[in-house]
């Protein structure tokens, strides 16, 4: 949520595994969020559920690529990119700082979503194939 770290589609992707929710459902990635600007929705260290998608209108949480890397950061009415913290202000583009909008921050995966220990263990076994063709 800072400013920015580098982003591939696959690069440095793990495999996480969070109970089946209508949130989780809807959402293709799970990404962690870095930094304190999107404090208070979104904390650092915290895990956010993404749906890949370029439709998105003013006030939606975005994750995008920019030339600063890949960040979580909220939309305006004038697609200009902004902090929900205003201690970590992001800082003002030109118009040739483009940026593509990768997709949209449904919510944060709550502690709830997250299988204790056995259970992981037994989805681990059950999608042994998924995960070894995920790595």
């Amino acid at each position: 949520a800072g400013l920015g770290s580098e982003y591939t589609d696959t690069a440095g992707a793990v495999p996480v595994l969070v109970r089946a929710t209508a949130r989780s459902r809807r959402a293709d990635c799970v990404i962690p969020v870095r930094g304190r600007s999107m404090e208070p929705a979104y904390r650092d260290g915290s895990m956010v559920y993404v749906r890949y998608t370029e439709d998105v209108g003013p006030g939606d949480v975005i994750v995008c690529s920019t030339s600063d890397g890949a960040v979580i950061k909220a939309m305006d009415a004038e697609r200009k990119l902004y902090s929900l913290n205003p201690a970590y202000p992001y800082p003002v583009k030109t118009e040739d700082d483009a940026f593509r909008v990768l997709g949209k921050v449904i919510g944060s995966v709550e502690e709830e979503d997250w299988p204790d220990g056995e259970t992981e263990k037994e989805l681990e076994r059950v999608f042994t194939e998924e995960l070894r063709r995920f790595d």
